[in-house]
């Protein structure tokens, strides 16, 4: 099975020039959140779609998340504004997979 990796890694390793966007060519593969097989996977992308590759560090890449990824904010973090917005008011605020804060963010 093909899988797709998130990478978390220091921006001064990435090449600038590698951003570029991409169609998937199967069904189903994983977008996880480590750059290893056993990492969690943060949703499933399909043929067709596209992802905006936004950087690159020796055989990997890393993708722009797609809409469909799950995230998570604790309500305490933002402001409502309107029924469809709000503002986050906290500094250092980690959106997580999962509405836990042992949740990877």
């Amino acid at each position: 099975m093909l899988v797709v990796y998130i990478l978390s890694f220091n921006l001064c390793f990435a090449t600038e020039d590698s951003v570029f966007k991409g169609r998937i060519s199967a069904d189903n593969i994983n977008v996880r959140t480590d750059s290893t097989v056993n990492a969690e996977s943060i949703c499933r992308i399909n043929r067709g779609e596209i992802v905006e590759v936004i950087m690159e560090l020796y055989d990997w890449y890393k993708i722009k998340l797609p809409k469909n990824a799950p995230s998570f904010i604790r309500k305490d973090m933002v402001s409502l504004i309107d029924d469809k917005t709000a503002k986050v008011i906290k500094t250092k605020v980690n959106v997580r997979l999962h509405p836990s804060e042992s949740s990877a963010s």
